[in-house]
């Protein structure tokens, strides 16, 4: 009897499934709707630094590809008219990080018109993300807006580079705000090849929340199998 009266009762509560589902669907919609933008992850292409033995044979390497693989690249030039690579060389961060220079003029999160001492300059800006010291690295090409030709490169890491994208953005006029696929992998560093590093970076992650982790992290302790899959499942969303 104790146990018809126990089927009874559990029958009484039985769940409408259907009904439930419709109910919660409401919820659901507001809630995805209300948190789509949320970010999660930190896009940012990863990049570490790089102490080449030869940092002019480097630079000169990088000068003669993007020359081939880009017309309108002007290598900078000093007064007797030569190849300026002291000048990109004689500061320790820049030279750190100078290999970012192809995948930053050519695949810039941002490019901003502005002025600095009176000449017209054209501001391209790219993040990075070094996992080894775990900092972002800001990096900037300046280039004069009448000739084209390279003025110097700047890479700060953390708030000192921050500042600088600040002040640019602040004072300067949008050009271009980048769009497409966000950026995996390496990002432009030499010479390992890498189709995903050269992918141009959704505006969003350029000033990013510090807080979140960038998705490099997301790696971690995987196999090299597992990577693959990881890095094809989120290029596919």
């Amino acid at each position: 009897m104790w146990a018809m009266v126990q089927k009874k009762h559990s029958l009484g509560h039985k769940i409408n499934l259907p009904q439930t589902i419709a109910a919660q669907k409401p919820k659901t919609e507001q809630y995805v709707l209300q948190h789509a933008d949320d970010e999660v992850l930190d896009f940012a292409p990863t990049i570490s630094r790089y102490r080449p033995y030869d940092s002019t044979a480097v630079l000169k390497s990088i000068r003669r590809n993007m020359e081939k693989t880009n017309t309108d690249f002007k290598f900078r030039k000093n007064e007797v008219g030569y190849f300026d690579y002291p000048h990109l060389l004689k500061d320790t961060q820049r030279v750190q990080y100078i290999e970012t220079l192809p995948s930053t003029y050519n695949y810039p999160q941002r490019i901003v018109k502005g002025t600095h001492d009176g000449f017209n300059r054209i501001y391209r800006l790219k993040r990075y993300y070094n996992p080894d010291n775990k900092k972002n690295v800001y990096d900037i090409i300046v280039t004069d807006s009448n000739t084209g030709k390279l003025v110097t490169k700047i890479a700060r890491e953390n708030k000192s580079g921050k500042r600088e994208f600040e002040k640019i953005l602040n004072e300067g006029a949008d050009l271009q705000v980048a769009e497409g696929a966000r950026g995996l992998g390496q990002a432009g560093q030499t010479p390992i090849p890498n189709t995903a590093r050269d992918k141009i970076i959704n505006n969003y992650s350029l000033l990013v929340n510090p807080s979140l982790p960038n998705v490099s992290e997301v790696y971690r302790g995987l196999s090299d199998d597992a990577v693959v899959g990881m890095q094809q499942a989120i290029s596919q969303g």
